[in-house]
């Protein structure tokens, strides 16, 4: 596993990674992470008697930023994060977040939000509340992930070598719900070096569809990094607060031709 890596030219933060650490230079404050453990993650576990290599399983460094930015990140009700996952495998499974939903904002729309990959490379699992759809969406350095309202999400790293690094942009304020995923032992597919599995706790399933990393310039998210794009343009972040507005630019995840009948 990589030891240090200089994150800067793809964040545009002078950040870098020591390990599964974030390292933080000139201008930032220093973010203590939150720290998901084995024994938070053994409800929504494949092999919930896995042992990886290490208790610590991810790490998540909430409200980063340049201090000249803090201020007026706040003040759009904004928050930019860091994730890393190293490469532990969790028994059959891949290393993995917990997994959640979005609440439904005050105009009664559900929030969406924004990831890059900083390092390595990510499988984003999607499924949709209603149980009908369950997308993935494999994103390497420098591409950028919708999580699209009305969604579920968990994000996995797919190697047993290098740390994957993210970020995103989210409204601040909402708490995700948790429930659902914990209550089905994870999302409704498993993902193994072999491949993806059943999660039989769901019963019925739909079948996996591999999407393209979604372009996203209706919403007018550009191809380098989303930091300082973001910082800039904050107004323009308004749909993660309002979806409402943007019911058509935040529909990225295309119908392929099975599920449109053909």
């Amino acid at each position: 596993m990589p030891e240090f890596i200089d994150l800067k030219s793809v964040s545009g933060l002078p950040l870098a990674l020591d390990g599964s650490k974030l390292v933080f230079k000139e201008g930032i404050r220093p973010v203590h992470p939150d720290i998901r453990t084995l024994s938070q993650m053994k409800p929504v576990l494949r092999d919930p008697d896995a042992k990886p290599v290490s208790s610590e399983l991810y790490f998540m460094y909430r409200d980063v930023c340049l201090e000249a930015h803090r201020s007026a990140i706040a003040a759009q009700n904004l928050r930019y994060d860091v994730t890393i996952l190293p490469p532990v495998m969790l028994g059959l499974e891949f290393n993995k977040t917990f997994g959640h939903f979005h609440p439904l904002n005050p105009a009664g729309a559900y929030y969406p939000e924004l990831y890059e990959v900083l390092f390595g490379e990510a499988v984003y699992l999607l499924q949709h509340l209603d149980g009908s759809r369950f997308v993935s969406v494999h994103a390497k350095a420098g591409d950028k992930v919708l999580m699209p309202p009305g969604y579920g999400h968990i994000t996995v790293n797919p190697s047993d070598k290098n740390p994957l690094v993210m970020s995103n942009w989210v409204e601040r304020n909402f708490k995700s719900d948790y429930g659902p995923i914990r209550e089905k032992q994870g999302g409704m597919y498993y993902l193994t070096p072999k491949g993806f599995e059943e999660n039989h706790q769901y019963g019925l399933v739909p079948e996996v569809v591999e999407h393209n990393v979604p372009s996203l310039k209706k919403l007018g998210v550009p191809a380098g990094p989303m930091y300082p794009w973001g910082t800039q343009n904050l107004s323009k972040l308004e749909w993660l607060a309002e979806p409402e507005k943007y019911a058509k630019e935040l529909d990225v995840l295309e119908l392929d031709d099975a599920e449109k009948g053909f």
